[in-house]
């Protein structure tokens, strides 16, 4: 059974991807830039409309993957208010300078984020060791990485599934890149995938949902 998680922007998006069979939403803003955390009366009113589960997520820089003090307490913050909301969980990542995974800092996440579920972003493809850090992840029970095994999903099968056959608890959720044409061939890694443009008109993130693409996929 696929687990398929769609990219939402706003509550126009998940109304759409509400009727479909679709497993999850990740909600994100400014999608050109890889996803930001919404604003929080979208963050609210998604969460509240919606009957699929939504995971937000908390990032605020397109440059790399590491933060400055600022952008952490902002992600702390947004965490907090996104506490308050019906959301099911939060999609971060941040790395240390040496792209290792920053451990500190992802203890600090996992202590605030109380009941939500997490998920390790695709700052994870920017790591030198994927089984090294793959592991430090499941040490800390974060529950889904988000991954191509790399910043180019046909390269990265080769390391998506020696992750799959290390048997850890942490989810390999495959997302980046995932098309309609290497659908089958991430289904036979793992049953957690995550699309975005793949189920859109003209493969953009500024067209609609296209309802009959994720019906397709969720009967794969």
């Amino acid at each position: 059974m696929i687990f398929l998680e769609v990219i939402g922007k706003n509550v126009e998006d998940a109304i759409a991807i509400n009727k479909t069979q679709a497993s999850r939403i990740e909600l994100c803003d400014k999608l050109e830039f890889g996803g930001y955390t919404p604003d929080y009366q979208t963050i609210k009113d998604v969460c509240e409309i919606s009957q699929i589960p939504v995971n937000v997520i908390v990032r605020h820089t397109h440059k790399d993957f590491y933060s400055n003090p600022e952008e952490k307490a902002q992600i702390l913050k947004d965490i907090e208010f996104i506490k308050t909301t019906k959301a099911n969980g939060i999609v971060y990542g941040i790395l240390n300078q040496d792209n290792t995974i920053d451990i500190e800092f992802l203890k600090q996440v996992i202590a605030l984020k109380g009941h939500l579920q997490i998920t390790f972003h695709k700052a994870f493809d920017c790591v030198e060791d994927f089984v090294t850090e793959y592991k430090k992840l499941n040490d800390l029970n974060v529950d889904c990485v988000l991954t191509s095994g790399g910043n180019d999903i046909e390269k990265g099968f080769e390391i998506l599934e020696r992750l799959k056959n290390l048997n850890l608890n942490t989810k390999i959720l495959i997302g980046g890149g995932v098309k309609l044409s290497n659908f089958d061939k991430c289904k036979t890694i793992s049953n957690y995938i995550h699309v975005g443009t793949a189920v859109r008109d003209n493969g953009t993130f500024e067209g609609q949902i296209d309802l009959d693409k994720i019906e397709e996929l969720t009967k794969k």
